[in-house]
């Protein structure tokens, strides 16, 4: 059977071929954090350049990626332990199988990324009458008039590694426009410093793209004067030493070049994930 070809991706919906290999090699461990079949499945199909993400520093990319994949899997199934026929939207979503990790038979799923990714998507995962994809822009806000009209009991928005992509001008009221929209809802989001964004323009997976992070931020305060009722109920830096799961860049970091000399630049220690609420206000 003949490859598919990805010939139309944009230079940020490229950026998601990223994830979905790191799952994929992350499936051939014998005790992988996320067993994920069907995106080894979908690596195996799709007519790309997947090799040139074997050097070290895209290797510990990989890494990266798939833990933090893990970790917000955890997060969003302790949500739906509390909110078990809840609403989660996942805007920029890509190819991501988190639906197909997480589901609990209850849950309304909303998956959100462009036209171009649509019609990929679409070769490999179906709707049904919990699940549909909405093919618009994170920025575009007929989404949320889309979401609300399915009367939502509860809603979490995750976004993996999507609108960070985007400048300040765009992340932040998109932010304040879900607040607002769905008034308690939860928010599931990575964010960066400055230094680790700039360590990431030669140390990673995405020197390979045309495109790159943007959205900063510094210290959860810049948000929280911005953006009224915002209750900070987790944050985790990825690149602390400690953190959960850290044990697994190990076996990345003894990864050497053909010289013997590790080629690995130890990142910035700024690299977050996030959960917050958007509390009712009087």
């Amino acid at each position: 059977m003949s490859k598919i070809e990805i010939k139309s991706l944009g230079e940020i919906q490229e950026t998601l071929l990223i994830p979905l290999f790191g799952r994929a090699l992350e499936t051939q461990n014998a005790f992988p954090l996320i067993h994920d079949p069907v995106s080894a499945q979908i690596v195996e199909k799709l007519d790309y350049d997947f090799s040139k993400f074997s050097d070290p520093d895209s290797l510990r990319s990989l890494t990266r990626t798939t833990i933090r994949t893990s970790i917000i899997d955890d997060w969003v199934k302790e949500w739906l332990i509390a909110h078990p026929e809840g609403t989660v939207v996942e805007l920029g979503c890509g190819l991501n199988t988190r639906f197909e990790r997480v589901d609990n038979g209850t849950v309304r799923w909303f998956d959100l990324d462009m036209p171009d990714v649509f019609e990929l998507w679409k070769l490999f995962f179906t709707e049904d009458t919990r699940r549909k994809f909405l093919p618009l822009s994170a920025f575009d806000y007929t989404w949320m008039q889309e979401v609300a009209n399915s009367s939502p009991d509860s809603v979490l928005v995750v976004t993996e590694a999507s609108v960070i992509y985007f400048d300040d001008q765009m992340v932040v009221p998109l932010m304040m426009e879900i607040s607002k929209r769905f008034r308690g809802s939860f928010y599931l989001f990575d964010s960066a410093r400055p230094d680790f964004i700039e360590y990431l323009k030669k140390n990673d997976a995405l020197k390979y793209c045309k495109t790159g992070l943007r959205w900063t931020l510094e210290h959860p305060d810049d948000l929280m004067t911005r953006i009224p009722g915002i209750h900070w109920l987790k944050r985790l830096n990825l690149e602390a030493p400690g953190a959960p799961y850290q044990h697994q860049h190990e076996r990345i970091l003894q990864t050497k070049n053909k010289t013997g000399l590790t080629a690995i630049v130890d990142a910035p220690h700024g690299y977050y994930l996030n959960m917050i609420e958007f509390k009712l206000l009087d």
